[in-house]
């Protein structure tokens, strides 16, 4: 028998995509019943306790578990405070020792143990670790570091003791570092005498006769420090060999002693003082970075600046008249515009001196 011709022309309901009335339903579809979308999603309830519990109460348990863990691992790395614990923490050899070198010196230069650093017991107790370090310490970057962070900390006293083992920390033997720490300890612990009346229990002449010796030491780096000393210290043998070494050939020597000799009101700084206005000076071409310059020359025309002014109100009777030369040429130079205000307003503070006079 032949099938009607429509059976060939007739696509199967599964390869259309558009149902025409000669696609019947399965007896399956036929049988399923109509489905609500009530029936399908679930029932809307209010959040429970325990729904509030996992949403909001156990995250913030988890990260206060967190912080609390990092406070207490912080805290364990930070170790004490408490200068005398530290001081006896370098007597131990051990690693936590290096850790409390350098928390002794950061503690001690703040406000907080002003009383602490008249304690003539535990300045004592620190120079005799210093001591120690000096004659049986290593020579590797530890044992250096730990030298340093003594000599600031031991600085940081308003005492006398631990001063005779500063001065043997400058001594040519020791490392450039160690020897840059110790003058600078020495200088912080002269302008506390200064300023503090503090009576010298080192014979002068012990002490002169050693910063004489570091005022020619042949490394500028000392040099440039021990004439910070000389000038608080004072003394005529100091105070002389500061204004000599107003001609010292390095010009970061020079610039300090300028300084110095300013805050003394030592006319004779205003020639190095000039040339340190000058914004292609000696000091700024010594960088041999030249990506430092810019930097540097800023450093040294702002020092020039303040030591003028300070120069100026410690000596009336000094002649200016050449540094203002110098400023104004700063105030109308083509210097970043903050240096350019502060020149001229140095300038007119020059001017109004000038007036008063």
């Amino acid at each position: 028998m032949q099938l009607p011709s429509r059976f060939f022309n007739h696509q199967a309901p599964w390869m259309t995509d558009d149902p025409s009335p000669n696609h019947l339903p399965t007896a399956e579809s036929e049988l399923r019943p109509a489905v609500s979308p009530d029936d399908v999603l679930p029932p809307i309830e209010a959040p429970g306790a325990g729904f509030i519990l996992q949403l909001f109460i156990v995250p913030a348990i988890i990260v206060f578990v967190i912080v609390m863990v990092w406070f207490m691992f912080s805290w364990l790395a930070r170790g004490t405070d408490d200068p005398r614990l530290l001081i006896k923490k370098l007597s131990v050899s051990s690693e936590a020792r290096y850790q409390a070198a350098h928390e002794l010196a950061s503690v001690l230069s703040s406000k907080r143990f002003a009383a602490f650093k008249q304690d003539r017991e535990a300045a004592a107790d620190l120079a005799r670790t210093l001591a120690v370090q000096l004659k049986d310490g290593g020579d590797g970057d530890r044992e250096v570091n730990l030298r340093i962070f003594i000599c600031r900390a031991l600085g940081e006293f308003q005492v006398d003791e631990g001063l005779l083992d500063l001065l043997q920390a400058t001594d040519s033997r020791r490392h450039i570092d160690v020897r840059k720490a110790a003058l600078e300890a020495i200088a912080i612990r002269a302008e506390y005498a200064s300023q503090l009346d503090l009576p010298r229990q080192i014979g002068d002449e012990q002490l002169t006769s050693t910063m004489l010796a570091l005022a020619d030491d042949q490394e500028y780096q000392v040099r440039e420090r021990t004439v910070i000393a000389l000038s608080w210290l004072g003394g005529d043998l100091l105070l002389a060999k500061l204004e000599e070494m107003l001609e010292d050939p390095h010009p970061n020597v020079r610039y300090n002693a300028a300084t110095s000799c300013s805050r003394l009101g030592n006319a004779a700084s205003v020639d190095v003082l000039e040339e340190m206005l000058d914004p292609d000076s000696a000091g700024v071409k010594s960088e041999p970075d030249e990506r430092l310059r810019p930097g540097k020359r800023a450093n040294i025309l702002i020092n020039a600046l303040r030591a003028t002014l300070i120069l100026a109100d410690a000596n009336a009777d000094a002649d200016l008249r050449e540094l203002e030369k110098a400023i104004a040429a700063l105030a109308e130079g083509d210097l970043d515009r903050q240096l350019r205000m502060d020149a001229a307003n140095v300038l007119s503070r020059l001017k109004d001196r000038a007036r008063s006079e």
